[in-house]
């Protein structure tokens, strides 16, 4: 009978321990109320630390994927690790969403408020930006990284117009990218550039964290970038290479357009012979004049400027000239002289504007231009005046028209004057009431009213609000069934309490070999495919990754409260029967030794065997 009962107790028992095993499981997630207890665990594995580290490599990773330069990738890295340091994740999700959120997580309270600061991490942002700019580690080599990419971009975008330009500007056997780089660090010097972005950087830090009270303006300086580029543009003009460069690009192409009498042509082979008519003293002088009246203007020196090319013009209209009549002599002396008796047709032909086939009997070069009426001159005056505008002088009133003082609400030239100091008022650029939403209140708020909608998280709080409950109703279950268990293997009702320490015993036991066997073989198991699913898995946003780490980590906290707990309990429950199990002896010795005292006192101290118990 004894073993049936037995037998009928195993899966009573088995019963049991799913019971205890439910019971730790509850009791871990109601353990974990205390956002501390994840938080040791997280600070204990070294997440912050991994998830910053890896937050920034995702951000590298996308950097190269984008084909920046190495330089650049290790100054953004600078600044982001220095912006989003550990210790502030550590903050942002221990203080700032744990303590609130946890709560309204577990019920016990039914409203939340996550504020997470903005200014303070906007202000580090800036600080760490110009600390990285002026003394980080890749500050040496970004600036020589910085014109090299800005070369790239322009040379890959240029307009013709402006290829045109630099190809005047180019020495020899120099690129575009190259003269592009060359000007820009003769018009930008790393020393200004970085004092520039020193000073303005310390304004916006100080706007931002109101250290003052006036407006925010920074200022950009363009008149001595552009004094300088002026120096390159007069030094590549006065070079006599760079000089049959415009010629041959420039006039050339727009004079060659015109059909000229007896079907002259004018190419590129004619820039040796007006380069030389023209004469390079004299256009170096004539540069001399146009760039210091304007010189004069970006060094300050004048609150205006004239530029008069009528000079340039007239110059141009007479070389053209002498070229046309030179190519015009060379082919009317060119041709056979005829006879007499053939004037009058080939003057025919002439009238027409056909070449003829021999030059008149007797007639000189300048007797057929005064015959024909043909004025060089004014040919080639209208020939320029037809591809170019009549304006020849060029006023700082012309800079004003075309550049507005006003380039938007927050962007003015200083004095009205453009084309000098740029001026961005940071207080108008920014909407005052945004302004205030996003810095002056410091933080950014989400509240419970951002989740109403979240049907599952509702479902989650309320069993986690009913869990104690929960956990009380599988206890009595856990100990009504073991005391099940205890009476069916008992064969004496004395033996009751021994199987019932036994069968606690057994139980713990069996927990801490559970508990080994999931540490040793499951859980390494559950933590490989989770990081194999992270590798395989591309993150666009970096915040996706630190969630997904957050994620792991909290399964590792929440294993490790529940195994640490349940060989806790199981060690207690072994150490607390065994003590029972041993004393047990020595309280039936003293309980008996009780009993025959009480019954000497009660017998008037007459010696009798006390009734048998």
């Amino acid at each position: 009978m004894i073993v049936l009962r037995r037998m009928i107790a195993i899966p009573f028992f088995i019963t049991f321990f799913c019971m205890l095993m439910g019971l730790f499981f509850f009791s871990t997630i109601y353990r974990m109320k205390n956002p501390d207890v994840y938080a040791k665990q997280v600070q204990k594995a070294g997440a912050y630390d991994y998830i910053s580290k890896e937050l920034s490599v995702l951000l590298v990773k996308r950097m190269e994927e984008q084909g920046q330069d190495v330089a650049i990738q290790g100054f953004v890295k600078s600044i982001f690790n220095e912006t989003f340091s550990a210790s502030w994740v550590q903050k942002i999700i221990e203080d700032d969403l744990m303590k609130p959120f946890w709560p309204y997580i577990y019920g016990s309270v039914d409203h939340y408020t996550i504020s997470i600061p903005v200014k303070d991490r906007f202000i580090v942002l800036l600080k760490s930006i110009k600390n990285q700019l002026l003394n980080g580690e890749n500050s040496q080599s970004l600036y020589p990284t910085l014109v090299a990419t800005m070369s790239t971009e322009f040379v890959k975008n240029v307009s013709e117009d402006e290829e045109n330009g630099l190809r005047f500007l180019a020495k020899e056997n120099e690129t575009l990218e190259q003269t592009f780089a060359r000007l820009l660090r003769t018009a930008c010097p790393e020393n200004e550039l970085r004092t520039v972005l020193d000073s303005n950087l310390d304004k916006l830090i100080n706007f931002i964290d109101n250290k003052n009270n006036e407006r925010c303006i920074l200022s950009f300086d363009f008149s001595k970038p552009l004094s300088q580029i002026l120096q390159q543009v007069q030094i590549s003009l006065n070079d006599p290479r760079s000089s049959k460069k415009i010629i041959q690009q420039l006039f050339i192409p727009t004079l060659a357009k015109e059909k000229y009498p007896f079907d002259i042509q004018i190419n590129t082979e004619d820039a040796d012979f007006i380069l030389q008519k023209m004469s390079l003293s004299w256009m170096k002088q004539e540069n001399e004049k146009i760039f210091e009246n304007l010189q004069a203007y970006f060094q300050k020196r004048s609150e205006g400027f004239s530029v008069d090319l009528q000079n340039y013009k007239t110059r141009i209209i007479s070389t053209f000239a002498a070229l046309l009549e030179k190519k015009l002599r060379e082919k009317w002396l060119s041709l056979p002289q005829g006879t007499p008796e053939q004037t009058e047709e080939l003057m025919q032909s002439i009238y027409q504007g056909e070449l003829p086939s021999h030059r008149p009997y007797a007639m000189s070069f300048e007797k057929m231009l005064e015959e024909t009426g043909l004025d060089i001159e004014q040919i080639i005056n209208n020939s320029v005046n037809s591809n170019r505008d009549e304006k020849t002088t060029f006023t700082h009133q012309d800079l004003i028209d075309n550049i507005p003082q006003n380039l938007s609400e927050f962007m003015s030239w200083e004095n009205n004057h453009p084309l000098r100091v740029l001026k961005i008022d940071i207080t108008n650029a920014i909407d005052s009431s945004e302004f205030d939403k996003i810095f002056n209140q410091q933080q950014l708020t989400f509240t419970e009213k951002n989740l109403h909608a979240d049907r599952e998280l509702e479902k989650i709080r309320s069993f986690l609000k009913n869990l104690p409950i929960v956990m009380l109703v599988f206890l009595v279950i856990s100990g009504i069934i073991l005391l099940i268990v205890a009476n069916l293997c008992a064969q004496e009702q004395s033996q009751k309490i021994i199987w019932f320490l036994a069968l606690a015993i057994a139980a713990s036991m069996l927990v801490i070999m559970v508990t080994k066997t999931f540490d040793n073989v499951v859980w390494p198991q559950v933590i490989e495919k989770i990081e194999k699913e992270q590798q395989e898995k591309r993150f666009n946003n970096p915040m996706d990754k630190a969630s997904q780490e957050l994620g792991k980590y909290f399964l590792i906290a929440l294993k490790d409260t529940f195994t640490s707990s349940m060989r806790l309990f199981s060690i207690v429950m072994i150490v607390l029967g065994v003590l029972l199990i041993f004393t047990m002896p020595i309280f039936r010795a003293l309980l008996k030794n009780n009993q025959q005292q009480t019954f000497y006192d009660t017998n008037d101290g007459l010696r009798q065997d006390p009734p048998q118990t």
